[in-house]
């Protein structure tokens, strides 16, 4: 079971003239901090519940209150989705992935917005198994505050006995639907998804009420909460999907250049307890990145071939110690060693802090940073002691949160939503 969100990269470039190597002239980023913010906590899912009393409610909960009129984030068009399986045999293609990438669900259950309008719809996807195109039917919504509640006829889900359901939130650019009204939605082919949020279900261990989870949309986009019903027991109980708790949402990033130093502040969405929990599996971990040369690869621990940050931050939890650490991954790429230097943090309310000689990140004159959360059911490192660690074999974590573009000063946007600033 894993989930990807895409990264965000920031890139930081010291103003022509500047000399990145010297620590006996101020540096012109000198007190200069550029932040990179994740998104707002209306898009974020923090749980999704279901429910069967001869129709079905589902219960939408995100980790804010909705806005009257959100922000398009830089697309046309969000979304808030419910996808549902309710056939674990067929896998259609077609809108709104492509015509060319087959994913299982049957039915979603939609909220969107234009920047105008809301409108929700349950979208039946089984005709493009025949050829056919899919069909969205408007249903009931209500918002109230942080929840959406949406009431769907069985029938428009195909009265099905059992379903697996995932919560996701997307933007899309260009819309992948038109809103000629709340009675008429049409949908929209060519769209392209830039960006969604954390997933709920977060790992199985996080939900409540499901029969069993499995993979939907593949490995690497969701695990999906399978709920069941009976012809004869119409009636039952809710299953909730639960979401990443607030410690691990990294809410921003920010980097402010120093005197030979650089200090970066990871906030929260929530306290970071004192003993976290490892929700299930081995070790939980955030990282900060630090991507000095794009044009190379050094791809390999913690996270396989999964990224190319040069050095890395990294906190560790595995249910016993933190150990916090600057990784230079430079050499691995070739075949050369991984270092691993203890890096001092600092914790507070809010999230927490470390100040890294920039020394000890090749002393860049210009690099991208990325910052990510995950857990991982292998560890990939074995911890004894806050300073006494011994790296393992790399394994990508099974549930991944991240940054998407979202940041202020970006000077260009390239693929995958990534965001790349100069400093002022």
């Amino acid at each position: 079971m894993i989930v990807v969100s895409i990264l965000v990269v920031v890139l930081l470039t010291l103003p022509a003239g500047s000399s990145s190597r010297s620590v006996t002239a101020k540096p012109a980023l000198y007190g200069t901090t550029v932040t990179s913010t994740n998104l707002p906590t209306w898009f974020e899912v923090a749980q999704v519940s279901v429910q069967k009393q001869t129709n079905f409610t589902f219960e939408f909960t995100l980790a804010g209150a909705l806005p009257s009129k959100p922000s398009l984030l830089g697309g046309q068009m969000l979304d808030w989705q419910i996808a549902i399986d309710t056939n674990r045999t067929t896998a259609a293609a077609g809108w709104p992935y492509g015509n060319s990438t087959p994913a299982p669900p049957e039915y979603a259950v939609y909220l969107w917005w234009d920047g105008q309008h809301f409108a929700a719809g349950v979208v039946d996807r089984t005709p493009l198994l025949n050829g056919g195109n899919v069909v969205i039917t408007p249903v009931a919504y209500a918002i109230h505050g942080s929840r959406i509640d949406f009431s769907v006829r069985a029938a428009t889900l195909g009265n099905p006995i059992s379903m697996g359901f995932l919560g996701i939130t997307d933007q899309w650019a260009p819309a992948s639907v038109k809103i000629v009204s709340t009675t008429k939605i049409l949908p929209r082919s060519g769209g392209l998804m830039n960006q969604g949020s954390p997933e709920a279900p977060f790992p199985s261990a996080m939900a409540k009420g499901c029969a069993y989870t499995d993979i939907l949309f593949y490995e690497f986009v969701g695990v999906d909460c399978w709920a069941k019903w009976s012809f004869a027991e119409d009636l039952h109980s809710p299953a909730t999907a639960v979401g990443p708790p607030g410690w691990l949402d990294m809410r921003s990033t920010s980097v402010t250049g120093g005197l030979g130093a650089f200090t970066v502040s990871i906030r929260l969405r929530s306290e970071l307890p004192a003993h976290p929990s490892v929700l299930g599996e081995q070790v939980v971990g955030w990282a900060v990145g630090f991507n000095l040369n794009r044009t190379l690869c050094a791809c390999g621990w913690p996270f396989g071939n999964n990224d190319s940050a040069d050095y890395m931050f990294l906190l560790w939890w595995d249910g016993l110690h933190f150990a916090s650490m600057i990784a230079n991954r430079t050499q691995i790429g070739t075949g050369g060693p991984l270092v691993l230097t203890t890096q001092n943090v600092q914790f507070d309310e809010t999230g927490f802090r470390f100040t890294v000689p920039s020394s000890r990140i090749g002393d860049p004159s210009a690099f991208g940073f990325v910052s990510a959360s995950g857990i991982f059911d292998v560890s990939p490192i074995h911890i004894v002691s806050p300073t006494n660690y011994t790296a393992l074999n790399s394994s990508f974590p099974n549930y991944i949160s991240s940054y998407e573009a979202n940041a202020p000063l970006c000077s260009a946007q390239w693929s995958f939503g990534e965001c790349y600033t100069a400093w002022p």
